[in-house]
């Protein structure tokens, strides 16, 4: 699952620091604006093979931080992505 929604993110699931807020802000009922974040995995497959092999070659943090700047994406198609969201973005 790419897209992660409010109603499926638990506050124990592997979220980033502020989707991890956010769901558990949901979990106890604190009214907040709508929201959805991309999963990790959503990242992991955009990279081809060669990029991914680069980013586990990483030996501290500089050095994934400075192979994560180098990466280039391939462009988004926002009809696409919206259509693969299944709910209206802003």
């Amino acid at each position: 699952m790419f897209i992660i929604y409010p109603e499926h993110a638990k506050p124990d699931a592997k979220l980033g620091g502020k989707a991890h807020h956010l769901a558990v802000l949901c979990h106890i009922d604190i009214a907040i604006p709508a929201w959805f974040v991309l999963s990790a995995d959503a990242f992991a497959a955009c990279l081809s093979d060669t990029q991914r092999r680069n980013l586990s070659q990483a030996n501290h943090d500089y050095d994934i931080v400075s192979r994560l700047d180098a990466l280039t994406l391939p462009a988004s198609d926002p009809g696409r992505t919206r259509a693969g969201c299944g709910r209206s973005l802003p």
